[in-house]
């Protein structure tokens, strides 16, 4: 017995200095991820949650060269870093090259995002399918940095046809909305279905979320993994780049990633 006990002791020992020199010999990384973007990236506790989240740690499981860690940060913050060359990439940006020029080449695409409009009920009292001509003179506000309204929109607020509101948050969004400081609200379907969700709990607010209504469809965007143009920082790049969307590519033709999405909105 003394002498089985010996060999599964020396076996640990191989097996932790094994793991040791693997993960002394990984390449650290570290991503940013959007803390307020629920239910797809957002910080809860100090813990990173999200749909993202789930499908990019499964992917980190993949890569045993790479030790990534995933920094969670307001996403304005988070785009002047990648800008800046601070860290390698970023999620999840919509693809945006001209907008955003410091940030080079894009992962395959994750998730399939719909951008639509949502408003009071009161302001579909006339007919509104037309984005964004159609809400002339309204008050809207969208997140910071989030520049899915589209090229037409901001223009408009340019020419002061549109008032614009830049909130720090989704829920900060709906409840501008609720108490009726803004008319209408744009961010991804599934970001706001989550938040009502939340602001229904009655000890948080206890507004009548039903009143408020899905507007003009603006449009679907995949969700990326955007990589910063600062290569001479991250000489290794390229090598990480083609190796998560191998990964990637896996994943969506074995069926995982609508797995993780199941799992996490009906957790």
């Amino acid at each position: 017995m003394r002498g089985i006990c010996k060999v599964i002791l020396l076996c640990s020992l191989q097996f932790l200095l094994l793991y040791s020199l693997q993960v002394r010999g990984a390449q650290t990384v570290v991503i940013i991820g959007d803390d307020s973007y629920p239910p797809y990236s957002f910080i809860e506790h100090g813990v990173a949650k999200g749909v993202y989240v789930d499908i990019l740690k499964a992917v980190f499981d993949q890569l045993p060269e790479y030790q990534v860690t995933i920094s969670m940060m307001p996403w304005k913050r988070g785009l002047t870093y990648i800008k800046q060359g601070k860290r390698l990439a970023i999620f999840p940006p919509y693809y945006w090259p001209k907008s955003r020029p410091y940030m080079e080449v894009y992962s395959e695409p994750i998730l399939l995002e719909t951008v639509l409009v949502t408003c009071n009920e009161a302001i579909f009292k006339v007919a509104r399918n037309r984005w964004p001509t159609d809400y002339f003179g309204l008050r809207i506000a969208t997140n910071r940095g989030f520049l899915a309204p589209g090229p037409e929109f901001f223009d408009a607020v340019k020419l002061g046809k549109i008032s614009l509101t830049q909130t720090k948050s989704t829920e900060h969004g709906l409840r501008m909305l609720l108490l009726n400081r803004i008319d209408c609200y744009v961010n991804s379907k599934l970001t706001i279905q989550w938040a009502l969700k939340q602001l229904q709990n009655p000890q948080r607010l206890k507004s009548n979320t039903a009143s408020l209504k899905f507007g003009a469809v603006i449009s679907e965007q995949w969700g990326y993994l955007g990589y910063s143009a600062a290569t001479e920082q991250f000489p290794y790049r390229q090598d990480f780049r083609l190796k998560v969307d191998e990964i990637l590519r896996q994943m969506k033709k074995e069926g995982a990633i609508s797995q993780i999405i199941e799992r996490f909105i009906n957790q």
